[in-house]
């Protein structure tokens, strides 16, 4: 015989039924809503052309910054993939360790989408990113995930500049620049435009062969090292370069010096100079043959003999004066001597700091270099980048209008950056270094409660902001399109 069923059981089947049935009358209602939001789409794009929904999705691929805007847009059909995928993944932002990590599975299993690329950008884009612990400097006692975390890293950035060889437009954090790094990339893509975000003031490897072409070269970076600077001038092809330094305090004088290092220029600018006819009266000739003219730049010692002209300008005097100074100057920070320059090439160099120091850049500067037409002035209230954008709308046929053949020497251009900018520099800085005010100035805390709390993370997402802003500045056509 078959026992009859228990309360028990029949209590459990009747449970398994019904949630059975409330299961498919959930999936039948998702069904009908998404039917109903299907047909509704439908109907909308019946009513337009196919062309112009082409021209509103491509649109809207170029204008897309969020990866999961654009993963919405890739998930539309099979013919749309194929439509909006170079515009879709043309520009690549990588902001945490695992969007790293999956790109890079990405671009080595798809060479074809590896290829649409143009613009990168790796690196935190805000202060609750791992990725300020993972590319912080190596510490003897950090914890080994740690290590293994910066080391993942590193390889899949390698696999990601191998893989898209078309890259024009590349930000790094400066970990990702070091020296140490740098020079394991290859030289499989050559970018044109090279951005470095570096709060933890690594020395850049910009000697590297995969920055052989750079011709636009943007550094955030408090501090610039003279062996930066010796790195720097191996840019052959450099035309533009920007350092923004968010800070109001530092030695003026050494920060100088690594300017007037980084700007040293070939010594046959200055020795072969024809000199220039004179075409005032004879008594201002020979007291202006009396006193010799400032130079128009700055230049290093050189391991090859010069042989200057018969009858050198004034200024030649003025100049080997200056290479003096230098060679003074190496001997007292204990460098070797500068190698010769690469680069004549070499446009503007553009300073982004507190206004009482690019006031100062732009004093000491100006004995020896032709400054940027137009008076230094405090940024507009109105300019929400904080002065991070004045004077980075040119192009490289402003720089060669502006540049002086007969001279042959970068403009300067010093420009002033907003408080807030230099505040949130400083609390990041004091975030990722635990300095506890170390690198801050502590007067903005003694403002009572009133006072606001500054947002570290927002140093970074400006700079993001930027990027994507600057994407056709200094780029040629050709390039551009």
């Amino acid at each position: 015989m078959v026992p009859a069923p228990t309360k028990a059981s029949s209590g459990t089947g009747k449970t398994k039924r019904s949630a059975t049935t409330k299961l498919v009358s959930s999936n039948t209602r998702n069904d009908e809503v998404a039917e109903q939001a299907a047909l509704r789409l439908r109907q909308l794009a019946s009513s337009l052309p196919s062309e112009l929904i082409t021209s509103i999705l491509e649109f809207a691929a170029c204008t897309a910054t969020e990866n999961t805007a654009k993963l919405r847009l890739l998930c539309l059909s099979k013919y749309y993939y194929e439509r909006l995928s170079p515009l879709l993944y043309s520009t690549i932002a990588l902001c945490s360790s695992s969007t790293i990590h999956a790109f890079a599975t990405l671009v080595k299993s798809n060479t074809k989408l590896a290829r649409h690329v143009r613009r990168l950008w790796v690196g935190p884009e805000s202060s609750s990113s791992d990725l300020i612990t993972a590319l912080s400097p190596p510490s003897y006692h950090e914890a080994a995930y740690i290590t293994d975390m910066r080391e993942r890293v590193h390889t899949s950035v390698r696999t990601i500049l191998r893989s898209c060889r078309k890259l024009q437009d590349v930000a790094l954090a400066g970990e990702l620049l070091s020296l140490h790094a740098a020079h394991t990339y290859g030289s499989a893509c050559q970018p044109v435009r090279l951005t470095s975000v570096n709060p933890h003031s690594f020395v850049g490897g910009f000697s590297a062969p995969i920055f052989r072409k750079v011709r636009v070269l943007r550094i955030v970076d408090t501090n610039l090292a003279f062996e930066e600077a010796d790195e720097i001038r191996t840019l052959a092809d450099l035309e533009w370069l920007i350092w923004s330094a968010p800070k109001d305090y530092g030695d003026m004088n050494r920060d100088t010096n690594v300017l007037r290092r980084l700007l040293q220029r070939p010594r046959r600018h200055f020795t072969d100079a024809p000199p220039a006819a004179p075409t005032i009266g004879d008594d201002d000739a020979d007291q202006s043959a009396e006193t010799p003219a400032p130079t128009p730049d700055t230049s290093g010692p050189t391991t090859g003999a010069v042989t200057p002209s018969p009858h050198p300008p004034a200024h030649v005097d003025r100049t080997a004066e200056l290479w003096a100074d230098l060679s003074a100057l190496e001997l007292s920070e204990g460098l070797a001597p500068a190698r010769p320059s690469k680069n004549d090439k070499f446009r503007r160099l553009t300073i982004q700091t507190a206004y009482a120091r690019s006031t100062v850049f732009r004093a000491r500067l100006a004995e020896s270099f032709p400054l940027y037409s137009g008076p230094l002035s405090p940024p507009s209230p109105s300019d929400t980048s904080g002065g991070l954008a004045t004077g980075l709308d040119a192009t490289f046929e402003d720089l060669e209008r502006e540049w002086d053949p007969s001279l042959n020497v970068p403009t300067i251009h010093p420009t002033a950056l907003a408080g807030m900018v230099l505040d949130e520099w400083d609390a990041l800085r004091d975030l990722i270094n635990n300095a506890a005010g170390q690198y801050s100035n502590l007067s903005m805390w003694d403002e009572g409660e009133a006072s606001a709390e500054v947002d570290a993370g927002n140093a970074l997402r400006r700079q993001r902001r930027l990027w994507e802003r600057m994407s056709e500045v200094g780029l040629p056509e050709a390039i551009a399109r």
